[in-house]
């Protein structure tokens, strides 16, 4: 294939959101067979922590891998939907089990209180949104 990547960026809500809406599962039919005809990924970058594309992908059979630590919950901000080749050579152990993440998730500033406050979190200490 001429392309190896492919890098999907804030538009999935837009197309591919809705299970049964027979145009966002054409989008994910379309997904999964660029990555049986070559890609080896799809990056995919989203602003809402939940994605339905990445269960949409899993329902088809395609690996996803969701980049961000999932211990404080669901987040899909970063996700790959991986070729089956891709697929088999990464492990099935969270990403902290074998590294020191580079860059921790930061929940969205809505979330930082519940989530253990705005100064452990790394992000701004403002309070406007309580």
């Amino acid at each position: 294939s001429d392309i190896d990547y492919v890098i999907i960026s804030y538009v999935m809500i837009y197309i591919a959101k809705t299970p049964g809406d027979p145009r966002h599962e054409a989008v994910c039919d379309e997904l999964k067979r660029l990555l049986q005809r070559g890609v080896r990924a799809i990056i995919v970058s989203e602003r809402s922590e939940t994605t339905p594309a990445c269960r949409m992908m899993e329902s088809r059979g395609v690996r996803v891998v969701r980049l961000i630590d999932q211990s404080m919950g669901v987040d899909e901000r970063q996700s790959l939907f991986l070729a089956d080749a891709a697929a088999q050579t990464v492990g099935s152990e969270p990403a902290d089990t074998h590294r020191k993440l580079t860059f921790p998730n930061v929940p969205f500033e809505e979330h930082k209180i519940k989530r253990g406050g705005a100064a452990g979190a790394g992000g701004s200490q403002t309070k406007w949104y309580s």
